[in-house]
């Protein structure tokens, strides 16, 4: 194996005392030990139900929570886990995948720890296939997981990220201009007191998907056909511009 997985439990209130088990994790190699910890127990033993989380980390293009096809695995990304008396965290590999191994029955909480490059989540829970969809909160990058007594492990737990500054979504609001509902589903409103103005909508690999030059104060715009995912709407008059983020559900 390449990596060695140690699990680490105190056996006691007595300070630096823990025991270690590193057979049930399915390793080979001998663990480094720190402080003083003995191997005379073994708090998970071999034949306790050890189960994994874990599956695919990848860069999700167009925002949408889908896995589609073209859309590449990323390395190194950080998946930190608490839950159940244990902590911890994986590191995707080159194939994206990461993996929180020997894991006892019982509910965890996972964060992601996007990297500079893919700084944000997608949307969570699209469409009905599990296999493919992202399953982290967008907004606190979180899942939570349970592990069941006598189940199995749960490797449908994927992760998709982007980023959303290569279209520059970063949001420029003024206050005589709102846009509702958001996240959307079918329509959208613009409500401004502009009397002169167009808008623009981009998806989030810069694609324009429609524009109008108008001058109604309410302008409510068909967002049917949009497929799930994350676009900006920019919004000009002559003398100012604004840029809103919203989310097609």
């Amino acid at each position: 194996v390449t990596d060695c997985i140690i699990i680490a439990r105190p056996t006691s209130t007595t300070v630096a005392t823990a025991v270690i088990n590193y057979e049930a994790s399915g390793n080979s190699c001998t663990p480094t030990l720190f402080g003083s910890p003995t191997l005379s127990v073994d708090p998970v033993p071999n034949t306790s139900n050890l189960l994994e989380i874990g599956d695919l980390v990848w860069n999700d293009l167009d925002g949408n929570g889908l896995k589609d096809a073209g859309e590449q695995a990323v390395q190194g990304v950080v998946i930190q886990f608490t839950g159940n008396g244990f902590a911890g965290s994986s590191t995707s590999n080159t194939n994206g995948i990461y993996t929180l191994p020997a894991l006892t029955p019982g509910t965890y909480t996972l964060t992601a720890v996007p990297t500079s490059n893919f700084p944000d989540v997608s949307l969570k829970n699209v469409g009905s296939d599990a296999t493919i969809d992202n399953d982290f909160d967008p907004v606190t990058k979180t899942v939570m997981v349970t592990l069941t007594a006598g189940g199995t492990t749960n490797l449908d737990i994927d992760l998709g990220i982007y980023n959303g500054s290569t279209l520059s979504l970063s949001e420029t609001n003024l206050q005589d201009i709102s846009i509702y509902p958001n996240p959307i589903s079918n329509q959208f409103t613009i409500n401004t007191q502009l009397t002169n103005y167009s808008y623009e909508v981009y998806s989030i690999q810069g694609q324009l998907i429609a524009s109008k030059q108008d001058n109604s104060l309410l302008q409510h715009i068909d967002a049917s056909q949009y497929p799930t995912g994350v676009y900006l709407v920019v919004i000009s008059s002559k003398a100012k511009t604004a840029s809103y983020k919203l989310i097609k559900k």
